[in-house]
């Protein structure tokens, strides 16, 4: 399985835009789903990135029965089936997450205050990000 917090190196945490210097681990294990996870900052954002042996579509499911309100919008990374998921009253939280061999990466990128004042939308260049980590997936996840 796929560890964000192992297996993006530096200079990706950088091309991705986010503080090479900063990486928090995590990590999940319970009942019938493991999580590897990991968390980067930048100015304007952070970023969580987990990898599970959940699937897209049970973690579509779960989005939805956990905020009613959330739109999901079916995406493409990378060939992979994905969706963003938004909350028109949490408007500072973009979630994605496409498949893989074993499950799902997903990447919730939370806006901080200097975003949050500059008026950007919080899933602006997400899907950009996800091509980013789509692409260093070991061969076969």
């Amino acid at each position: 399985m796929f560890d964000p917090c192992n297996d993006i190196q530096p200079g990706t945490v950088a091309k991705m835009g986010y503080d090479p210097g900063y990486k928090d681990n995590s990590d999940f294990r319970g009942g019938s789903y493991t999580f590897m996870s990991c968390g980067f900052h930048s100015e304007m954002y952070s970023l969580g990135i987990s990898s599970g042996n959940i699937t897209t579509t049970e973690q579509e499911t779960q989005q939805k029965r956990d905020s009613p309100t959330k739109v999901v919008t079916p995406i493409t990374v990378d060939g992979r089936a994905g969706w963003i998921a938004r909350d028109p009253s949490r408007t500072q939280i973009c979630t994605l997450a496409f498949s893989t061999s074993y499950g799902e990466v997903m990447l919730d990128r939370f806006q901080r205050e200097k975003a949050q004042k500059s008026g950007l939308d919080v899933c602006d260049g997400i899907e950009g990000t996800a091509q980013i980590i789509a692409s260093i997936l070991p061969p076969g996840a």
